[in-house]
């Protein structure tokens, strides 16, 4: 299915738990479910919207039993376009709330008890999933617009590493908060405890990620070269959109051994033809 010419997939865990809960609670259950995920594939539109709006490719939306997530064809490094795209999700949860709010207080004289039942229903699914999402657990949405914000003082890396760390402590909390529940009978603390290893997990792939791409880039720039050449991983604009290049190519003024600019070649511009002229500069540098 598509949206927006967006994919939707559904992951055959989230079909295993509608069939799971049509055994225990019936229909209504399944539902129940199925209202709440409609509201989940909005969410994660919107943040897919807000990022092809801003030159991002995006390659699907997966739905899982603990949620959605969106797939980026590059994550962006600049505060301003993060904070963007993360605030989107949340911000359609808080509209579409405040919509149900003011149907249920303007019709609920009017219309049949089962409407404004479902006002509601979507007055609460969308005040929790906007307000859960809030919550600083990075890969969260509130995780990376707090990676957003310490980006802007910190660096893009460093400010990762904070909110990584804040994601464990947060995916900490939601295991003992989880587990509280079961004890006591609430057996739906489960998925807090699965939320919580999903936030551990991805959240530090992400940072292992992010820090193994930018000591990658500062190699690239020990020898004269502006970026790594484009690969085919699935957080690279230039792969996403087909581009492929062989060699890096050399972007800039480069200061050769002997403290002159050098210019960028013109079609010659590959890693080897740069290494051979810098060992020749470095031989005649040492002839002299």
């Amino acid at each position: 299915m598509k949206l927006f010419d967006i994919r939707i997939r559904i992951h055959p865990t989230f079909i295993w738990l509608l069939l799971f809960l049509l055994l225990v609670g019936g229909y209504q259950a399944v539902a129940w479910v199925v209202l709440v995920f409609t509201f989940v594939v909005l969410h994660e539109l919107s943040h897919s919207l807000v990022a092809r709006a801003h030159g991002i490719p995006v390659q699907d939306i997966t739905l899982l039993p603990i949620g959605g997530v969106a797939r980026l064809g590059a994550m962006p490094e600049h505060p301003g376009t993060e904070l963007a795209i993360t605030i989107a999700g949340p911000a359609l949860n808080f509209a579409v709330a405040g919509v149900a709010y003011g149907l249920l207080v303007l019709t609920a004289p009017f219309v049949p008890g089962w409407l404004t039942d479902l006002f509601q229903k979507i007055l609460v699914i969308n005040l929790a999933l906007g307000t859960f999402n809030l919550l600083p657990g990075f890969p969260m949405d509130g995780g990376r617009l707090l990676r957003a914000y310490l980006a802007r003082t910190r660096g893009y890396v460093e400010a990762t590493h904070i909110a990584a760390r804040v994601g464990r402590w947060m995916a900490a909390a939601f295991v003992v908060f989880g587990l509280t529940r079961v004890f006591g009978g609430d057996f739906g603390g489960f998925w807090l405890v699965l939320i919580a290893f999903f936030v551990y997990v991805s959240g530090k792939q992400e940072e292992m990620a992010v820090a193994a791409r930018h000591a990658t880039r500062g190699l690239w720039q020990l020898f004269g070269y502006g970026r790594p050449p484009h690969g085919a991983g699935p957080e690279d604009i230039g792969a996403a959109s087909g581009e492929r290049r062989s060699e890096p190519r050399i972007h800039g003024d480069v200061i050769d051994v002997e403290g002159k600019v050098r210019k960028p070649p013109g079609e010659d511009g590959s890693a080897a033809a740069a290494f051979r002229r810098l060992s020749e500069q470095i031989e005649t540098h040492l002839k002299h």
